[in-house]
């Protein structure tokens, strides 16, 4: 079996679309940053309810240096990635009262089991 012979226009023009194939692919991971930059920026309402106690101050959000001071009581736009900051301060404010009254409840029990 005769092995064919690759002509240096041949390899100029696989290079060529090699190159163009690879553009294209950065030209998609570029427009899928920016959809995603776009997704992240865009404006979603967010409520924040307000008594008179603890909760009556506007939240103050720090994101990569910006400041966003967010009134409670009132439905306000802010971007979704603030929201998301918010949001996931929530739950981590969660998780660290469950982890407070777990290890209160253990160190109670141990504090009975040894009569103290």
């Amino acid at each position: 079996m005769a092995k064919a012979k690759v002509t240096e226009e041949e390899k100029v023009v696989a290079e060529e679309v090699i190159a163009e194939q690879e553009a294209q692919k950065e030209l998609t991971e570029e427009e899928k940053k920016a959809a995603e930059d776009a997704y992240l920026k865009e404006l979603v309402p967010f409520y924040a309810f307000k008594d008179n106690d603890k909760y009556k101050d506007d939240i103050m959000v720090g994101v990569n240096g910006k400041m966003f001071q967010i009134q409670r009581g009132e439905e306000v736009m802010i971007p979704r990635y603030v929201r998301n900051v918010i949001e996931q301060s929530m739950a981590q404010d969660a998780n660290t009262a469950k982890l407070i009254e777990r290890q209160s409840s253990e160190f109670a029990a141990e504090a009975r089991s040894r009569n103290v």
